[in-house]
Formats: C-alpha cells, sequence, structure tokens
C-alpha cells in the first residue's frame, strides 16, 4: 500500500454548463484527455452509473464516479460551475461544485477509498470551494490546513502501482512522472 493525496488531477473554475447532460460531457472529457482514456468511454461509464440513481449529494454537490475497465488509476477533477446545474440532487438543491472520479476495475478498494475521501472534502470545504475564482485557489482548498511538522496534504491509502506513468516533471496521486 502507498498514500497518495486528494489534490484533484484536473480543476476547472467556473465551468460554463447549462445541462447536466453537458455538463457530464465536458468533465469526460477533460478527464478522458488527462487520463489517457476514449472520452466516449468514460461518458458512457458515468451515465450507466448516473442511471443507476443521482450523484447528486446535496447542498449543491454532486460526485459522479465510475469505474473503467481501461484506467489503470484512480483519476480526480474537480469542477465549480459558473452557474448552477439541475443534477437531481436530494435536496433538490442545483450543484455548483462536482467532483469526478474514475477508478481502475482492477483497483476497487483505491476507487472506493479515492471516492470517500473526495465526499469528506466536498462536504467539509464546500464554501471555500464555491468562493473560489481560479482552479490554483480551488485546488489549494483541497489540501488540509497545515500545522507545523505536518505535510502539507490529505492522504488516502490505496493499491501501490508498480509502474508510474512515463511523462514531463508533474506530481501527480504521490509520485513523480
Amino acid at each position: 500500500m502507498t498514500t497518495a493525496t486528494f489534490t484533484p488531477d484536473v480543476v476547472a473554475c467556473r465551468l460554463a454548463a447549462t445541462s447536466k447532460k453537458q455538463l457530464l460531457q465536458q468533465l469526460s472529457t477533460m478527464a478522458a484527455a488527462h487520463a489517457g482514456l476514449c472520452d466516449r468511454k468514460v461518458l458512457s461509464a458515468i451515465i450507466s452509473r448516473e442511471k443507476l440513481g443521482s450523484t447528486g449529494i446535496g447542498n449543491g454537490l454532486a460526485l459522479p464516479h465510475a469505474i473503467l475497465e481501461s484506467a489503470t488509476r484512480p483519476v480526480t477533477l474537480l469542477a465549480t460551475l459558473e452557474t448552477p446545474v439541475d443534477f437531481s440532487s436530494p435536496d433538490n438543491m442545483p450543484v455548483e461544485v462536482v467532483a469526478l472520479v474514475l477508478g481502475a476495475d482492477e483497483d476497487s478498494n483505491g476507487y472506493l477509498s479515492t471516492v470517500n475521501a473526495v465526499s469528506r472534502i466536498l462536504h467539509q470545504r464546500h464554501a471555500q470551494l464555491r468562493a473560489g475564482r481560479t482552479a490554483n485557489r480551488c485546488r489549494q482548498t483541497t489540501l488540509p490546513a497545515r500545522r507545523p511538522g505536518e505535510a502539507a496534504l490529505q492522504t488516502v491509502k490505496i493499491n501501490a502501482q508498480k509502474n508510474p506513468p512515463a511523462g514531463g516533471l508533474i506530481f501527480e496521486r504521490g509520485w513523480w512522472s
């Protein structure tokens, strides 16, 4: 086991979407581009999960999530919306903050841990996320308050990935790639 942060892989601040469908399409495209996945497969998985019941979790928050066979690790995306969108949430409040989680088929424990961590942070910091005017500010909001001597990143346990992806010098999910 290794630790990974819930520092979102992708952040979109003040995303313009007029409907749930349009929002899910935009999120799918961004997450797929980041993770090297097929955007149609991402959207299909999210819509299939959404058909089981809305992933609107109340208080203006939504947490669409799905497992994909082609994913090799959890992928997270955080978005604040320019205009709230109806998401069929249990409290009937339109959504202003959305976090998308995609999980790897082979790592359901990592996926569930990531969904849990994201949900916790959304509930704890929804007001600060709504107030964020930049992607950087929204990303910083997901980090816990620092105490002297403590690491600045919230962690959850996930299964260790043996071969992190090749690429540039970008810190993602607990390793340098």
